[in-house]
């Protein structure tokens, strides 16, 4: 699914319910798609190991992507020159905005 968007501006519809189960590399899948802003709830990425870029210059980009804090996966940039609180690869307990307890799923 690598740089499957990338660069088509227009995209904005909900993808979170694909079937991503043997998916292992999203890098920059919606790279500079600079209209998405769409919760991926429902993606399953048990067996991500790279989402390099996955999101870098998707400007509208602000979701909470909290259920994918703790996915061992390569996430350098991924939310560069996005709308996230966190800018750039996530660290800490943040995945574009501030992670707790009660936004995980």
């Amino acid at each position: 699914m690598e740089t499957m968007f990338l660069e088509a501006s227009n995209i904005n519809q909900y993808i979170g319910d694909w079937d991503t189960s043997k998916v292992t590399a999203m890098n920059a899948i919606l790279d500079k798609v600079t209209s998405f802003n769409q919760d991926l709830l429902d993606s399953n990425t048990t067996i991500m190991t790279s989402m390099y870029e996955m999101f870098s210059g998707a400007s509208a980009f602000n979701q909470s992507l909290c259920a994918l804090k703790d996915v061992i996966a390569t996430k350098t940039n991924m939310f560069g020159d996005t709308s996230c609180a966190q800018q750039g690869t996530p660290s800490g307990d943040s995945m574009c905005q501030l992670c707790n307890e009660e936004s995980r799923w």
